[in-house]
């Protein structure tokens, strides 16, 4: 994970909130914990562009752009 230093500064600095959002979701620190990391591995494999398994809504496409994104800018 050193090719995305932002990434890493990101998850240093809301680590705490992070686990603490987890914990109101769970209401256990280590399912909130088992959470913030799946979460963070999912977030990192989309950035990365590991896409297998992805729900099509949040595959990027061709140009890098997902679902979400080509309907908002459709709608705009």
């Amino acid at each position: 994970m050193d090719d995305e230093p932002g990434f890493d500064e990101l998850v240093a600095e809301q680590a705490d909130a992070l686990l603490r959002y987890g914990y109101v979701l769970t209401g256990n620190p280590h399912d909130a914990a088992d959470l913030v990391q799946e979460a963070l591995v999912r977030l990192r494999r989309l950035a990365e562009g590991e896409t297998q398994g992805q729900p099509a809504q949040l595959r990027p496409d061709h140009d890098g752009t997902v679902a979400h994104q080509r309907l908002a800018a459709a709608q705009a």
